[in-house]
Parts: structure tokens; sequence; C-alpha cells
């Protein structure tokens, strides 16, 4: 996922991309280990958000061009645009929750092998649905 790097002397952070994303990394202000925190979340909330509805948006469209796109499918895609459009300006934990809660219908829209997005949903929407569980599950023990 998303990591960053705080030079406390000079107050800056460097936001860093998985380096399959080829996203330029982001330098931001921060003034304290609480702003650091809080960035953090936003910008990675921001990233699995965007990620997420950006690959669903594709997969849809790539079914529709191919005629894949069947009715459990097209199910899948309504319903993981809704939960996102409801998680928003939700706390990262919040999205991060209905993700793993949605599991089953990003798995609907996993191309198969030999598609050209094979790739990028193995390295990339994989390991961030996996993040979101892992994360979801790390917030639950510590208010447990």
């Amino acid at each position: 996922m998303l990591q960053i790097n705080v030079n406390e002397q000079s107050r800056k952070a460097v936001i860093l991309y998985p380096k399959e994303m080829r996203i330029p990394s982001k330098e931001i202000n921060v003034s304290s280990w609480v702003d650091v925190e809080r960035k953090w979340q936003s910008e990675v909330h921001s990233f699995i958000y965007n990620s997420l509805r950006s690959w669903t948006i594709q997969r849809n469209k790539a079914y529709k061009a191919t005629k894949e796109l069947n009715g459990q499918r097209a199910a899948a895609v309504d319903k993981i645009l809704l939960m996102l459009i409801n998680s928003q300006s939700a706390k990262l934990h919040v999205l991060c929750k209905r993700v793993v809660d949605n599991l089953e219908f990003f798995l609907l829209l996993i191309p198969k092998n030999g598609s050209s997005q094979f790739e990028y949903a193995h390295k990339i929407i994989g390991p961030m649905l996996m993040w979101c569980k892992e994360y979801k599950d790390a917030i639950n023990k510590t208010h447990n």
C-alpha cells in the first residue's frame, strides 16, 4: 500500500505509491504525528477509492465490449459503485470494512488468465483487497 516517509526537522512527509501504479511521490506538510496519521489515512482512502472505482468502471466497459457482462457482473458493478459512493467521505476503516463486506462482488469482476488486465488485477487490485481486510482486522483487534 502507500508508504509515508517523515522528515521531522523539515515537517514534511513524502507519500510513496506502489511502483506498479506509476504515480509520482507526493510531498506534504505535516505539523505533528497526529497530523501524519490523519493525512496518511486520507491519502490511502483516496488511493483505494479512486483505484477501485476506476477499475470497476474499466471492468464494466471491458465486459460490455466482449459481450460478457451478464446479470451477475452488472449487479456486482452496481453494488461496488454504490458502496464506493456511500464510502466517499467515510473514514478509512469504514471504507475497508465495506470493501471486505463486498469482496464477493470484486471477485466476480476479476479478469480471466490471458486477459490484458489479468496482471493488473493480481498485482494491484488483489493486494489492495487483501490490505483492506488486514487493516479492518487490525482496527477490530485494537477496538476489542
